[in-house]
């Protein structure tokens, strides 16, 4: 049976058992959601494209992306941010970014084909070899020799890809919470909880008005964390989730199918990963129930000379808290 079937079928079962065990959210949490909802429809919209952006064309897709350049009077390098499944460039937010034009580094952010202002495809086939491409053509564009490459969880898996075809454009490789090959049927799947809080998500929140949209987003993405996010952090999923809606093009319901398709057409990466002698950083976090951390450890098995992280209480999303010990690391192995 192919992953992607799999993958449903874990989900039916995962849905009767919701059905069953009439597991909901908790009551806590919901009114914390509807709290932070509330407030962030009722304030003014923030603008959160404040970069340079640009829309080029790869393989037959519009690929958006922005460069966000540092204020100092020159740039020590380029750091370009690939997101995960479902994710745009948004989710690179300003506790990530802002510490980096700190240091004098400019930023690339972009949205992958099916998310964003990129291209949303329709029957198109490809793998992440040719998400890796949108890639390379985003760093032709700008004119730009080579950049530190930063990947989180699909985005990860892209930058591998990126890094073992295009060596020569990668300065440093950072890999967050991802894998060489997510079937690998020897490392741990999804966790059940995490499965069963995904769904109980979808459950109460499955109105099409923007208010479920954002209680969504939140429940979803606290489900990924081992404690339950801060209020902080809620407010800038809140935020970036209406400024999605109401500024950009939404969400792409198709996303996340056909980005899996992509990853499961790809297959294992685990016999060309000894290729890879690019100065690489591999962070997980220890807790995280979605790509278990045993697929972050296999992967420094298999590069060589990689410096690891392991985040001790930390899932698979970036609260403020491990943007600060990312970055920190980043900037550490650049320099």
């Amino acid at each position: 049976m192919k992953s992607q079937q799999i993958i449903k079928s874990t989900l039916l079962l995962s849905f009767l058992f919701l059905m069953f065990s009439c597991k909901t959210l908790e009551p806590e949490r919901m009114i914390i959601y509807d709290e932070i909802t509330s407030k962030v429809l009722n304030e003014s919209i923030l603008n959160l494209e404040v970069g340079k952006s640009n829309i080029v064309k790869s393989n037959g897709v519009n690929i958006w992306y922005e460069l966000i350049e540092t204020k100092k009077d020159s740039a020590k390098g380029t750091i370009l941010f690939i997101e995960g499944l479902e994710g745009t460039a948004m989710g690179w937010g300003d506790y990530i970014y802002q510490p980096i034009l700190d240091e004098g580094f400019n930023v690339i952010r972009f949205d992958n084909r099916e998310v964003g202002r990129s291209t949303w495809t329709e029957n198109l086939d490809y793998d992440l070899s040719d998400m890796a491409k949108d890639v390379l053509t985003i760093i032709n564009d700008l004119d730009l020799e080579a950049v530190n490459i930063v990947g989180q969880s699909m985005g990860g898996m892209i930058a591998q890809e990126f890094a073992l075809n295009y060596p020569e454009k990668v300065k440093t490789l950072t890999l967050i919470y991802t894998s060489g090959n997510i079937n690998d049927k020897t490392l741990p799947d999804p966790s059940e909880v995490f499965i069963n809080s995904i769904i109980a998500a979808y459950t109460e929140y499955s109105e099409d008005d923007i208010s479920s949209k954002i209680k969504l987003e939140l429940a979803s993405i606290d489900a990924s964390n081992v404690t339950p996010l801060e209020r902080e952090d809620l407010l800038f999923i809140a935020r970036r989730t209406r400024y999605e809606i109401e500024k950009r093009k939404g969400k792409n319901e198709h996303a996340s199918e056909v980005q899996l398709k992509a990853i499961n057409q790809s297959g294992s990466r685990y016999d060309r990963l000894g290729q890879i002698k690019i100065p690489t950083l591999i962070i997980h976090g220890e807790k995280d129930p979605l790509i278990n951390i045993k697929h972050g450890k296999k992967l420094a098995s298999l590069i060589p000379h990689a410096k690891t992280v392991w985040a001790k209480d930390y899932g698979h999303n970036i609260p403020k808290d491990f943007s600060t010990i990312i970055v920190s690391n980043l900037i550490d192995l650049i320099k």
